[in-house]
C-alpha cells in the first residue's frame, strides 16, 4: 500500500503544485520625493522568484506623506489646500495595451498639516488587457505624479505646490504559482520504496 501511496505521489507531483496566493513584491525604485518642480515619475521593473499560472489581479500599495501645497482662489479671496494626483501604469508587453491606476491625495481645508497615506489599489484593464506577460515572469511598474486640478471654476492659481515623499510601494498579485518539486534520483525513489 505505501508503494502504492508513494508513486502516485510522485506521478501527480513531479513537475509543480499549484497554489492560490497572495505575494508582494517591494518597488525599491518608485521610492523618493515627487514634486511638480523637481522629479515627477519613475520606474521600476520588478521579477518574480516563480513562475505564475494563473494571474487573478494586481494591485499597488504606496505609503508616504504628502505637504500639502497652496492654491489661491479669486472668489472670496481664499487660500485653499492643494493636493497631488498618482497615475500608475504596468506595459501589457504582449497586446501594448496599459493597466492602470489612479490616485487622489487631497488636501484637507481643516488644516494644513502633512497628510500620512496607505492605500493599496487595484489596476484596472482600459482594452482589455490580460496579465499573461507576466508569465514571463517580470514587469515594468511607471508612476507619475501632478499636482491635484486647480478649482478653475473659482479661478485659481498655484501659490505652493505639494510635494510627496513615498517611503514605500509594492506591487501585490494574486495568482497562482508554480511550486517545484525537487527532482529525486532513481536510487532516492527506490529506497523510498523499500
Amino acid at each position: 500500500m505505501r508503494k502504492i501511496i508513494v508513486l502516485a505521489f510522485i506521478v501527480c507531483c513531479s513537475d509543480s503544485i499549484n497554489s492560490g496566493e497572495i505575494v508582494q513584491y517591494e518597488l525599491p525604485g518608485l521610492l523618493g520625493t515627487y514634486t511638480e518642480e523637481g522629479i515627477t515619475s519613475r520606474s521600476t521593473d520588478f521579477q518574480f522568484d516563480r513562475m505564475p499560472d494563473t494571474i487573478y489581479s494586481v494591485k499597488l500599495m504606496l505609503a508616504g506623506v504628502l505637504a500639502q501645497g497652496t492654491q489661491f482662489c479669486d472668489f472670496g479671496g481664499i487660500n485653499a489646500p492643494l493636493g497631488m494626483n498618482f497615475t500608475s501604469t504596468v506595459p501589457d508587453t504582449i497586446s501594448d495595451g496599459i493597466w492602470n491606476v489612479d490616485y487622489d491625495i487631497e488636501g484637507h481645508s481643516h488644516d494644513w498639516n502633512d497628510i500620512e497615506f496607505d492605500s493599496t489599489l487595484s489596476f484596472i484593464s482600459k482594452n482589455d488587457e490580460t496579465w499573461e506577460f507576466l508569465e514571463a515572469e517580470s514587469g515594468i511598474v511607471v508612476i507619475h505624479a501632478s499636482n491635484m486640478p486647480l478649482a478653475i471654476y473659482n479661478h485659481c492659481g498655484v501659490l505652493d505646490d505639494p510635494s510627496c515623499e513615498i517611503v514605500s510601494a509594492a506591487i501585490i498579485i494574486d495568482a497562482d504559482f508554480q511550486v517545484g518539486i525537487e527532482s529525486l534520483s532513481w536510487g532516492a525513489i527506490k529506497s523510498l520504496l523499500r
